[in-house]
């Protein structure tokens, strides 16, 4: 789930100290500083998509840490994967995105839809 300042912002990766937007800028080959909305193209055009594991879930402040596991929502990623059928990998940005979807998600996929091996990264500076 995004951090406390991304949600006030509605804007991923919002926490000028997280390396997501510079890492994905050099992968990508656009500017880290660019505005936003074309930050989210050049995601786009190069094959990206930025979608939550969790579509709600209650937590104070804004370390993953202190998501409470009884309040996560998952997001409809069965869906999104039906409707977008040339997703072939997903990756998640930290332990936590990848343990809800281990534990809410992956059973549900069907095997043909359990899409490429998983990556992880870990994008905030607290790691």
């Amino acid at each position: 789930m995004p951090g406390e300042r991304s949600l006030q912002e509605q804007r991923y990766y919002a926490y000028p100290q997280n390396s997501f937007w510079p890492i994905m800028a050099r992968i990508c080959g656009f500017s880290a500083d660019a505005a936003y909305h074309a930050r989210l193209e050049a995601l786009k055009q190069a094959g990206f998509a930025l979608w939550d594991v969790l579509q709600q879930c209650a937590r104070e402040g804004s370390l993953d840490s202190a998501i409470s596991k009884r309040t996560e929502v998952p997001n409809d990623i069965t869906g999104l994967l039906d409707a977008n059928q040339t997703i072939d990998r997903i990756c998640f940005n930290g332990a936590k995105a990848e343990e809800s979807f281990r534990r809410h998600l992956l059973k549900s996929l069907p095997e043909e839809r359990r899409v490429g091996k998983e990556c992880r990264s870990r994008w905030s500076p607290y790691h």
